[in-house]
């Protein structure tokens, strides 16, 4: 026969979090401004969900690096010189990478440039390494989240300082009891966190990274990602890349 698993509540608790961050953070990057209907159950009254775009595709700048050579000391020049001249509000700018372009500068010769140094900073609550040239400072951090959206080889460079964050509501922490009303009896209770926001990038500092063999491409698909949803039963798990409902 099949042998029963022990679970903690804990557990659950923290893989339910821990996907709830991935989904937003995915809903930062990606979404698109839609509105659709959710069909929440039977017992239950449809309701709006209303997304905003996301931070890339507020993005207008590209940057690409060789191929062959991959991510070098002069490219980093060239970035901090694109971010931090023009239309620049702040001399420093968050830089989140994915694995691959973390790894290309982690392992970038610095003995043939010692002008280039890592310092270690914080930002956000998050750990990054700093670099600073003359024309600003580049903080750089690895972002999961990059792979799992296939933009491992790629960096986001944004002056979140400069953004800004409108809430339409929340947070907000709710607890609904189950267990009686509607039709037949539940043994369960739901606890409901929300929060309606949404994050504008100012000016025209943002810009997106990588090789030049996908970046041929990937700033027209984030551009036509236009696909709209009117009504659904429920949420995919997880959501396809050809969808308005990130």
């Amino acid at each position: 026969g099949r042998k029963k698993v022990k679970f903690a509540e804990e557990d659950l608790r923290k893989g339910a979090l821990y996907n709830y961050k991935v989904n937003n953070e995915i809903t930062d990057l990606l979404g698109v401004q839609s509105k659709f209907k959710v069909e929440a159950g039977r017992q239950m009254a449809p309701e709006y969900v209303y997304t905003s775009r996301g931070l890339l595709r507020q993005v207008n700048m590209y940057y690409s690096f060789d191929d062959s050579k991959g991510l070098v000391a002069t490219d980093l020049t060239a970035i901090a010189k694109m971010q931090f001249t023009k239309f620049s509000a702040n001399n420093e700018a968050q830089v989140f990478c994915g694995q691959d372009f973390i790894e290309q500068l982690l392992n970038m010769d610095l003995t043939v440039h010692k002008e280039i140094k890592f310092e270690d900073v914080s930002f956000g609550g998050m750990s990054m390494k700093g670099w600073k040239n003359n024309f600003g400072t580049l903080n750089f951090v690895y972002t999961p989240v990059f792979d799992l959206l296939g933009f491992e080889k790629c960096a986001f460079v944004v002056d979140l300082k400069n953004a800004r964050k409108y809430n339409k509501r929340g947070p907000k922490m709710e607890s609904v009891d189950m267990r009686e009303g509607a039709a037949e009896t539940r043994e369960a209770k739901r606890d409901i966190y929300s929060q309606i926001y949404a994050v504008a990038l100012r000016g025209y500092n943002a810009m997106l990274v990588g090789p030049a063999s996908e970046m041929a491409n990937v700033g027209i698909a984030l551009n036509n990602l236009t696909t709209t949803v009117t009504s659904i039963t429920a949420l995919p798990d997880p959501p396809t890349s050809d969808t308005a409902y990130y």
